[in-house]
């Protein structure tokens, strides 16, 4: 057995003390009211020196040990901290601590008492409350954060849809089951909500956001659409078909905000079953509606005509006739076995603008043929037919292309890439690549 020297025997009583000094406060909080429990904690905070990791640690521990009823300070503490209200310089670090305290507490826990306590939280501990739940909750969190955001809603609503738009991300699994989220959702926070939706940015939210344009009542639909564009234009087509048909819908409401709104989501939703209706609201009374209209036919075309419905009526028509009578034998020319009539069938699809997304993946299986004049053929098509978007399949097909084993194919992609996208990123994969994780 070691026998310790008396240095070694003081340094072990002190955490012994340390660790009784612990264990007496968690026995006796049960007993301390709310306000008693917040003067222990800025007793504890008090003692904090901020050059030391083990003080910082150890008033983490003793905030803890004071139980649920310190959590009303605790919130406030985070609350605080996020406006920037912290005082002086020592004391700055105190929100981070409250915030470490809070996450050693049980999700149950902190969802019981803020339930216990919803009409008597101050604005801090609301706001506190709303960042702890961001950072730590999941479905039961958010309904949580509903509530206690409600009766606050105009002042913390953009916390709300900050904090709301983490969990959602960090869960997309609650996206599938929005309906109940939304439908239990007090009224003053679901403009907020549809914001963090937005923020989220998940397509399995789509369906149950175009699902509130049914539900007028509740939330204006200009909103809605405005989440559904903003979602839209971070994912990949193709999108749900009752998506598209809600927000095809909106194109004839009565209400001009409305129905820019529609044109706009139509737009990222790439939905060209729309175009028509879009040429005619072209001719629309309302100025907004004109040019969002416009704008959301170069977005999905790539032209940049000016807004002359006859122009862009006549465009209408042939692409339709194109569709009907010639697309169908084109694309079956891709897969021919006479290069003279693939090289045909591609130079008369990069010219086409509806489906054009369509288009491009009628195009990706060129990009693992055997020739190589057919994989550098097939990328140049995809760059001249133009994406709306990083995170299309075509896209990144092209990006897998500049890893090619042949270098006059990986030259295609690059400048197929370039045309495309307008970024003048160099040629290694790479490169492309990690832009890509970036922009993700």
């Amino acid at each position: 057995m070691r026998i310790c020297d008396g240095s070694s025997r003081r340094v072990a009583l002190r955490r012994v003390a340390a660790h009784l000094a612990f264990a007496i406060a968690a026995l006796s909080v049960g007993g301390l009211t709310v306000a008693q429990n917040g003067d222990a904690a800025e007793e504890i905070v008090a003692a904090i020196d901020p050059s030391s990791e083990r003080s910082i640690r150890d008033s983490v521990e003793r905030l803890h040990a004071l139980g649920t009823p310190a959590l009303s300070w605790l919130f406030a503490e985070v609350g605080r901290s996020d406006r920037g209200m912290n005082g002086e310089s020592d004391r700055r670090i105190i929100g981070d601590v409250a915030r470490d305290a809070l996450a050693r507490f049980p999700g149950t826990d902190v969802r019981a008492f803020l339930g216990g306590r919803t009409g008597e939280l101050t604005l801090d501990e609301r706001r506190g409350a709303l960042i702890h739940l961001g950072e730590t909750g999941g479905r039961a969190g958010l309904r949580t954060m509903l509530m206690v955001a409600a009766p606050e809603a105009e002042a913390l609503g953009p916390v709300l849809r900050e904090t709301a738009a983490r969990v959602l991300g960090r869960n997309p699994g609650i996206c599938s089951d929005l309906w109940s989220v939304l439908g239990e959702a007090p009224d003053p926070v679901l403009p907020y909500l549809i914001g963090a939706l937005a923020g989220a940015g998940q397509r399995t939210c789509l369906t149950a956001l175009s699902a509130l344009l049914n539900v007028p009542d509740r939330i204006p639909a200009a909103p809605i659409l405005e989440a559904i564009a903003t979602i839209t234009s971070r994912i990949s087509p193709p999108f749900d078909k009752r998506v598209r048909e809600r927000v095809a819908r909106m194109l004839d409401d009565g209400d001009a905000l409305v129905i820019a709104a529609a044109a706009r989501a139509a737009g990222r939703l790439e939905d060209f079953d729309t175009v028509t209706r879009l040429v005619e609201l072209l001719e629309h009374e309302d100025t907004t509606v004109r040019n969002d209209t416009l704008g959301a036919l170069r977005y999905m075309t790539g032209l940049s005509l000016r807004n002359d419905p006859v122009r862009w009526r006549t465009w209408l028509q042939s692409e339709q006739r194109w569709w009907r009578e010639e697309a169908p034998g084109l694309i079956r020319d891709l897969a021919s076995d006479d290069v003279v009539s693939v090289f045909g069938a591609v130079n008369a699809l990069v010219s086409r603008r509806m489906y054009r997304n369509e288009l491009a993946l009628e195009l990706l299986p060129l990009l693992e043929d055997s020739d190589p004049v057919l994989r550098g053929l097939a990328c140049s098509a995809l760059g001249q037919i133009g994406t709306t978007r990083p995170v299309s399949e075509p896209f990144l097909a092209l990006i897998e292309r500049l890893d090619d084993r042949e270098e006059s194919v990986r030259a295609c992609a690059w400048a197929a890439l370039r045309l495309a996208t307008g970024l003048d990123i160099p040629l290694p994969y790479e490169a492309w690549s990690s832009a890509l994780d970036a922009d993700a």
